[in-house]
């Protein structure tokens, strides 16, 4: 007799109820359909609504009455369940970050699939053969670059071979730090091991840090490998082509996934290599909403489970990386030397003293100096958009503040515009001044990228001056006029922000300076000097593709901070070295865990009164519970913000483990209406390996 099959499917709905609930198979289904409908996405009524949601198991009881249990309506026939390896990822983020089932459930699927209604696309079964399913955008793209010739590979480097022929990319799961200065040649070690993984048959995973990045890595891919399926996945995609290439992807036509951070969730039954290319950058961390998860750190999770080789990549790589690098868990990959001739850029820095609109009458000389030749361009780079910082009355000097932040309004387009970059608002200065009541005089304080370009437009006007911010390229197309722009001689000087420290290449630029350098250096956050070391040496990479050289300029009121001197010789790893040991002393990341109980509310009583009750309820661990302690910005969009700080000594899997259990069995109490915690008008939840305290 055949044993007796499930009939009980557990559904997850993206919701934040922590436990799954249990059905019956549709009317239709046919007999012992239930395990088959495992990984499936389905139609299921919940609280009085048909709702989306995902089957996750098959079991053969459950403890809800009989009586009670309701029917799937409609199982979805639109996407292919997701397999075993899939859902094993949703398990493994719902118990390391503490989140509720279903929301890692829905993490894991395009927009389109979270929708009650069925995808229509021009796609072939996913079970087809490649051949036969090329009808999407990236299949017409791979049909057109089969025509084409491979683009010939430059000659290796001596570092670049013996990398080659030290890496483990061809035996199973090896995890490696690839640990090359700007110009060393990453980018080519990354295709050399996306064709080993081409020729065994697998498919290969890179993922990028910022959208921005992703159609000069496209475009290296597609010349290097015609023929092959390269399909992109980000969130400037439009719905469609994403939900086709995952679908790709997921049936393993597709050869080649290159994404962000959320593509690190697609399905590859034939996953052969896993590449994070700037594996230090903030933006592989979602950190805002729903799932909030490290896109790095589940490369290395999905990497070990599926059996591929996984290749961390970085300059400046992170504190944990390079820990884990020292401690041998990585193999690491230096390269030391430039891959092809490479600009010396030397750096100085400068005295803060008497600048003007930002910047000093010394650092204004050695801007016009640079721009003496034909073809030279400038890079100014200061990480602050807007106008200016603040807008401050000239009678009180006190600044014009957001009405639902405990936040500076940043004012825009020359103080004409005041926004708050926390909630968004957008308003008009004020007619009086809020503080004292005088009339409307009003000064900007600070600078920003807006009024650093109008002071620089005006000193040199025939120059064309370029900025590249979160705001000068929200529009479509934006970057890539910006781009042409940049590339054509049309801007001689660009300002910008983060966006444009981060993997361009400009050959003809001869001058970098740097505003306002010291925030890294005066912040409480302990990131702080590891981000801006991080983000320094982008920007001064961006100068050595010039082969006549660069100058760069800090400006600064601490010439004698340490930092500076590593920063001067480039020495990430004495700057590194010396930053564990500050780390190692204070019990912090990586050589311990860290975990946030985060919460908001409108009322700030009833806030301070859940965290204090939330404390009161931990379990009992090896874990530190502090006191509840205002966020960093205690008040945004109206809603009163705080958190409770919970540490863990130890990275051993031992301690990792109960670390979990301690925040699952934590989150689990909170949510138990005999808990006797008032969570009404309380939004809570919990933030693991917090980029910031």
């Amino acid at each position: 007799m055949p044993p007796p099959e499930p009939r009980i499917l557990k559904v997850a709905f993206n919701a934040p109820a922590r436990r799954m609930f249990d059905y019956l198979p549709p009317e239709d289904a046919p007999p012992r359909a239930a395990a088959q409908l495992v990984g499936r996405r389905v139609l299921a009524p919940l609280r009085g609504r048909d709702e989306v949601g995902v089957v996750l198991q098959a079991e053969m009881e459950s403890a809800v009455p009989a009586a009670r249990l309701l029917r799937i309506r409609k199982a979805f026939a639109d996407m292919p369940p997701l397999s075993k390896a899939a859902l094993d990822l949703v398990r493994f983020c719902s118990q390391y970050y503490c989140c509720p089932i279903g929301v890692a459930a829905f993490a894991a699927i395009p927009k389109p699939f979270r929708q009650n209604r069925e995808f229509k696309t021009g796609q072939p079964p996913a079970n087809t053969p490649p051949a036969a399913a090329d009808n999407t955008v990236a299949a017409d793209a791979a049909v057109a670059d089969a025509k084409r010739k491979p683009s010939a590979p430059p000659p290796l480097t001596a570092e670049q071979k013996a990398a080659l022929k030290s890496a483990d990319a061809d035996s199973g799961f090896a995890p490696h730090l690839v640990f090359g200065a700007t110009g060393s040649g990453k980018t080519e070690l990354y295709l050399h091991f996306i064709a080993r993984a081409l020729a065994r048959g697998k498919q290969a995973l890179m993922l990028a840090p910022e959208i921005h990045l992703t159609p000069q890595i496209e475009s290296a891919l597609r010349g290097r490998f015609p023929g092959r399926r390269v399909c992109v996945l980000h969130s400037a995609m439009p719905d469609r082509p994403r939900a086709e290439n995952w679908l790709a992807a997921q049936s393993g036509s597709a050869d080649i996934i290159l994404g962000t951070r959320l593509a690190v969730f697609t399905p590859a039954p034939k996953l052969g290599v896993v590449i994070v290319d700037e594996e230090h950058d903030e933006s592989f961390r979602e950190a805002e909403q729903g799932l909030l998860f490290s896109a790095r750190d589940l490369g290395v999770w999905r990497a070990r489970r599926q059996g591929a080789a996984f290749f961390a990549g970085s300059a400046t790589p992170s504190l944990e990386s390079f820990h884990n690098a020292l401690q041998e868990k990585y193999k690491i990959i230096r390269l030391r030397k430039p891959a092809l001739p490479a600009a010396r850029v030397s750096l100085e820095l400068i005295p803060a003293d008497n600048p003007r609109d930002g910047m000093t009458p010394e650092f204004m000389r050695a801007l016009r100096e640079s721009q003496a030749g034909e073809k030279s361009q400038a890079l100014v780079f200061i990480n602050r958009r807007g106008y200016a910082p603040a807008l401050v009355c000239r009678e009180c000097r006190a600044a014009v503040e957001c009405r639902n932040c405990a936040a500076r309004m940043t004012a825009h387009r020359r103080g004409a515009e005041l926004r708050c970059h926390l909630c968004g608002k957008i308003a008009r200065p004020p007619e009086r001044c809020p503080a004292c009541g005088a009339p409307a005089l009003f000064s900007p304080a600070g600078h920003g990228t807006q009024r650093v370009e109008e002071s620089l437009a005006r000193a040199f006007p025939r120059a064309g001056v370029a900025r590249l911010d979160r705001d000068s390229l929200a529009r479509r197309g934006a970057f890539d006029a910006a781009r042409r722009g940049i590339q054509s001689g049309q801007f001689r000087i660009l300002v910008g922000t983060q966006i444009i420290a981060k993997g361009h290449d400009f050959p003809n630029l001869n001058f970098i300076g740097i505003l306002n350098a010291d925030a890294g250096l005066l912040s409480s956050d302990f990131r702080a000097q590891e981000r801006m070391f991080a983000l320094l040496t982008q920007a001064l990479g961006r100068g050595t593709r010039n082969p006549a050289g660069c100058r760069a300029l800090i400006q600064t009121r601490h010439p004698d901070h340490p930092f500076y001197a590593e920063l001067r010789r480039g020495d990430v790893e004495s700057c590194w070295s010396r930053i564990l040991l500050e780390r190692k002393k204070a019990n912090l990341p990586p050589f311990s865990r860290l975990a946030l109980l985060r919460a908001k509310s409108r009322d700030a009583a009833k806030l301070r009164a859940f965290l204090a009750r939330a404390r009161e309820l931990a379990p009992r661990s090896g874990a530190t519970i502090c006191d509840p302690a205002p966020d960093f910005n205690p008040l945004v969009g109206g809603w009163h913000r705080a958190h409770i700080l919970a540490q863990r000594p130890g990275k051993t899997r031992t301690a990792e483990a109960a670390f979990s259990g301690f925040l699952n069995e934590w989150a689990a109490t909170l949510e138990k209406p005999k808990s006797g915690i008032q969570a009404a008008g309380i939004r809570w939840t919990v933030e693991v390996d917090p980029a910031g305290i």
